[in-house]
């Protein structure tokens, strides 16, 4: 397939999008005229500029070369596209019925239909073709990626800032606003018991005595200013005619916070008669509100002490992942141990989560919902089952790179002739067990498991339509229906993989139920490319000796070299050499394994 031909196919050119774009107001191409003006005289790459003049130069499609040209500047075309915008500009109008277009040949004979309309406008868009797939080019070839360095610059989301290569349960996500703003600080009081809870212990501590010294010093305060407004009565705060001062008050205003009991500061207990009603309701008032604060400071300081989040650090992830093949099939593993395996977590179980940086600036240049997460299926231990753990034990985390797989290339998914997703997270597994049937037929719709399933299913209809001397056309035997590619398995090598892994961070979260104070709690690990390793097993680290099991902790992060048969498969033993596996026609049904078809069928894909 040539250049032309692979860029027509590119940029497609739907009638109902021309249709859709003809029923829109005047302002719409008022605003597409705008843009096209804009990225004419805005500055542009010159990477991009010398991309576009190669593709310019080494085309034979005049189609395609006419959008070249208005890509990269060219005045006539440029003056066509704008004008024939607004042309349709011109020729919209609207009434109570909706959006309409008067017929250009008879413009008094008042508006036509809408459905009517849009043919029209889309018979006169036929002739611009070419300026509007120059259009779509132009945003192709503006797509930006990230470089070699930026590549390396991309920040983690799980530090491993702990001894062990271990993390400390964050995530390095900060908000990017102003916290000054008065809708932020709505938003954080409405929330303010867990936004103090989860400040640093000192910070909250001193907060907490601040506030109540604060309490302490306001009824100091207000017990002056009852005895100054009544100088001459005894209530026992102050001598007659002389107030009391603001230490003897605070020392009181302490007393009664804390009920000790040490008497009044006058020595007289005059506050229990009628004439001192004020005094009464401020004390009561005093310790009332701090049998309230002591209740919140205890279940404060409570909170605080059995704080689980920090129970994640003895969940032990290993150092390093590994990425290997069995069975023909690639496998990411990972090991978790909790070190305090005396008692074991409750109810635990783990998820896996891909951080692709280069997917989700593609969703954001295709202008759909960006998604910087993507879920991976768990195959060990089976997250169809909730994915338990018995953390008491080392157990291994397994997640199989397969054409569902966000650790797999896209170009390689989109090769193999799986079924749409339809947006779910779905796994190969469970078509090869045959819980779910995902290759599809294109001549009978009837779907399979597996690509062998497909495989048979059309031979064995071809020796059946044979046999039956039905029709070639439309049948298994069709060769412009049955194209080999359609059988073809889902190949990796490891350059795909670490092509692909280059922007990504695999990250691990182990969660369950801490036993002692029934709290939740989070462990965090993250792995990107450089901790990842080809080939290779975890060394065993659990023995037994006189009645005991032991679990070696030295050992968990070893890692031993892969076995003698699968040893060729990776580079790191191979002398830097990547495996391939050599390309045969073995998974073809037996109708394409003649050569001269084969040739054909190969021309036509």
């Amino acid at each position: 397939m040539d250049s032309s031909a692979a860029a027509r196919k590119e940029m497609p050119l739907e009638r109902e999008d021309l249709m859709a774009s003809a029923a829109r107001p005047a302002a719409t191409s008022a605003a597409a005229v705008k843009n096209t003006n804009e990225y004419h005289s805005g500055p542009e790459t010159a990477s991009t500029q010398a991309m576009v003049k190669r593709e310019l130069s080494s085309n034979r499609d005049p189609k395609l070369d006419s959008s070249l040209r208005f890509l990269v500047g060219d005045e006539a075309s440029k003056e066509r596209a704008t004008s024939n915008v607004n042309s349709i500009s011109k020729r919209q109008s609207k009434d109570k019925a909706g959006y309409h277009v008067l017929d250009p040949s008879s413009p008094d004979e008042g508006p036509i239909p809408a459905q009517s309309a849009a043919m029209s406008a889309a018979s006169t868009l036929s002739n611009n073709d070419e300026e509007l797939g120059g259009i779509r080019l132009r945003r192709r070839l503006r797509r930006h990626t990230f470089t070699d360095e930026e590549m390396k610059n991309i920040p983690r989301l799980v530090h491993r800032n702990l001894p062990f290569k271990q993390s400390r349960q964050e995530i390095a996500v900060e908000n990017k606003t102003n916290f000054r703003s008065f809708k932020v600080q709505r938003i954080l009081s409405q929330d303010w018991y867990h936004v103090l809870l989860r400040q640093p212990a000192w910070f909250s501590v001193c907060c907490l005595l601040l506030l109540w010294t604060f309490f302490i010093v306001l009824f100091a305060l207000v017990y002056q200013k009852i005895d100054r407004d009544n100088p001459t009565l005894e209530c026992g705060l102050g001598p007659i005619n002389q107030p009391i001062e603001f230490k003897p008050a605070f020392a009181f205003s302490l007393e009664t916070c804390t009920t000790v009991g040490y008497g009044l500061p006058n020595g007289v207990n005059s506050f229990f008669e009628s004439e001192c009603g004020g005094l009464q309701i401020t004390i009561f008032l005093q310790m009332t509100l701090s049998m309230l604060f002591n209740a919140f400071l205890f279940a404060f300081l409570f909170a605080r002490l059995s704080r689980t989040d920090a129970r994640g650090a003895q969940v032990l992830f290993s150092d390093k992942a590994i990425i290997e093949v069995r069975d023909g099939r690639w496998m990411l593993h990972v090991r978790i141990y909790d070190f305090d395996s005396s008692m074991s977590v409750v109810e635990a179980h783990v998820r896996m989560y891909c951080v692709s940086w280069r997917d989700y600036e593609r969703q954001e240049r295709d202008l759909v919902q960006p998604h910087l997460l993507q879920p991976m299926r768990i195959l060990r231990p089976n997250d169809e089952l909730g994915a338990q753990l018995f953390t008491s034990i080392p157990t291994n985390i397994t997640h199989e790179i397969d054409a569902y797989s966000p650790l797999a290339p896209l170009k390689l998914r989109r090769k193999v002739n799986y079924m749409g997703t339809a947006g779910l997270c779905i796994r190969e597994a469970d078509q090869s067990s045959g819980s779910r049937n995902g290759v599809l037929c294109p001549v009978c719709g009837e779907t399979y498991g597996t690509l062998d399933s497909l495989k048979r299913h059309v031979q064995y209809q071809q020796l059946s339509e044979e046999q039956d001397n039905f029709p070639v056309s439309g049948s298994h035997r069709d060769t412009s229906i049955m194209k080999p590619y359609l059988f073809e398995p889902f190949n990796l090598t490891e350059d795909d993989i670490r092509e692909y892994l280059r922007d990504k961070e695999v990250m691990v979260v182990v969660e369950g139920i801490e036993p002692m104070v029934s709290g939740t709690f989070q462990a965090l690990q993250s792995y990107k490319l450089n901790d990842i390793v080809f080939g290779g097993r975890f060394a065993p680290c659990m023995s037994q000796a006189n009645g005991r099991i032991f679990v070696d902790v030295d050992k968990f992060h070893i890692i031993l070299p892969p076995n003698e048969g699968s040893v060729h498969l990776y580079s790191r033993y191979n002398g830097g050499v990547t495996y391939r596996k050599k390309k045969t026609s073995s998974y073809l049904p037996a109708f394409f394994q003649n050569a001269k078809q084969m040739e054909g069928e190969g021309n036509d894909k």
